[in-house]
C-alpha cells in the first residue's frame, strides 16, 4: 500500500514496528546504521532527519533493528 501511495505522488512514511522480526530496512537497503533506525530516534541518539531514510520519490522509511533486549515502544507510540 505504501509503495502504491508513493507512486501516486503521495508523500508516504513507512514505519517498521515489528520488534521481533524487523525486515523493512533490509527490503530497501543492504546496510543500515544504528543512527538510521527508530531505535536510535526513540532513545534520542538520532534526530528524525538522520533516522528517516529516503527510498525514492515520495517514499521514506523508518526501520527498526533487532536488538538483544527489545525496546518497549508502547508508551511512546501511545503518547504516554
Amino acid at each position: 500500500m505504501a509503495l502504491y501511495l508513493a507512486q501516486l505522488g503521495k508523500k508516504t512514511l513507512l514505519i517498521d514496528c515489528d520488534l521481533a522480526n524487523p525486515q523493512l530496512g533490509a527490503m530497501f537497503f543492504d546496510d543500515l546504521k544504528y543512527e538510521q533506525t527508530l531505535n536510535a530516534l526513540y532513545r534520542g541518539d538520532s534526530d528524525k532527519l538522520d533516522a528517516v531514510l529516503h527510498v525514492n520519490g515520495c517514499l521514506d522509511i523508518l526501520p527498526v533493528i533487532l536488538e538483544k533486549v527489545p525496546e518497549n515502544f508502547n508508551d511512546a507510540m501511545l503518547g504516554a
